[in-house]
């Protein structure tokens, strides 16, 4: 896509508002509009694993730093995630968390689906991130 064509999928202040009341939207336009909703979805799955599971900020510190030694092209299924986490846990890498901690990361993980999977990777990618990172190159769709 040519970066110069207005419905080019990047933010500019106030293009996407523009685009959305200009008519049928294009699929850069599409894009962004669901930008919003995919980030709501995301954010609501990880609120109902984390509530559901009784997963504990130390239970959580395993499970990042788990996704910190990982690098996935495509986020991975669930029983590859079980896979690599239990790799993890033998690893020298884990020994710094309590075994009891890494067995309830173990269980919270066990019992996650395809799309907890999704939400759990990008939280913990989310967190990973150094606040510089975060915020380069973003600007507010809605400015």
């Amino acid at each position: 896509m040519n970066p110069q064509n207005p419905e080019h999928i990047t933010f500019r202040p106030g293009g996407l508002t523009r685009r959305l009341v200009g008519g049928p939207l294009s699929a850069g336009a599409t894009a962004k509009r669901d930008l919003s909703r995919y980030y709501t979805m995301v954010n609501l799955r990880f609120e109902s694993w984390w509530r559901d599971r009784r997963v504990t900020n130390d239970v959580w510190e395993v499970i990042a730093a788990f996704v910190e030694t990982r690098y996935w092209d495509v986020i991975p299924g669930p029983e590859t995630i079980r896979e690599q986490f239990g790799s993890f846990c033998r690893s020298p890498l884990a020994s710094r968390f309590p075994q009891g901690d890494r067995n309830q990361a173990a269980w919270a993980l066990e019992m996650a689906d395809y799309d907890d999977v999704v939400a759990i990777i990008d939280h913990a990618e989310i967190e990973l991130k150094s606040p510089d990172d975060a915020t380069a190159g973003a600007t507010s769709a809605a400015s």
